[in-house]
């Protein structure tokens, strides 16, 4: 899973990854947004499709903080409306690690939901995000029924 993450990356790594300058941060286009964007203002974004199984609060409440932001934002990232509550706006995405995908992961979704235009290759790793990678984050996290 998070292989397939760091494969859409390198896939586009001009956009994302870029060179490599610490583990803390990345050099690409994208990826050089990331560390400083939750301070970024929530914009009207276009809502993007997520096919996440239905979780309830008691669901999100045994989930780690990580997995619980994602699932979150997530849901505002497809609100129909195109808004998001500036508590979620204001809560912090974790910090930036390459190791740690999911917080990249939030980063990215985070980021997205202050872009006034995102490029074709953002909303490609966007779009495998919400539907393969947060998807299967949640299988694997979430408790058994």
């Amino acid at each position: 899973m998070r292989l397939k993450l760091r494969q859409a990356s390198l896939e586009k790594s001009t956009y994302f990854d870029g060179t490599t300058s610490s583990p803390r941060s990345y050099t690409g286009l994208i990826g050089s947004k990331l560390p400083d964007c939750e301070k970024l203002p929530v914009l009207t974004f276009k809502p993007m499709k997520c096919d996440l199984p239905y979780h309830s609060a008691d669901d999100l409440r045994k989930l780690n903080n990580d997995l619980r932001y994602l699932l979150d934002i997530e849901g505002h990232a497809e609100n129909k409306s195109g808004e998001c509550q500036e508590a979620l706006a204001s809560m912090n995405p974790g910090k930036l690690n390459e190791a740690r995908w999911l917080t990249s992961a939030n980063r990215i979704l985070r980021w997205y939901i202050a872009t006034k235009n995102p490029n074709k290759k953002y909303l490609e790793i966007m779009t495998y995000i919400l539907t393969v990678y947060e998807v299967m984050q949640y299988r694997v996290h979430s408790p058994p029924c």
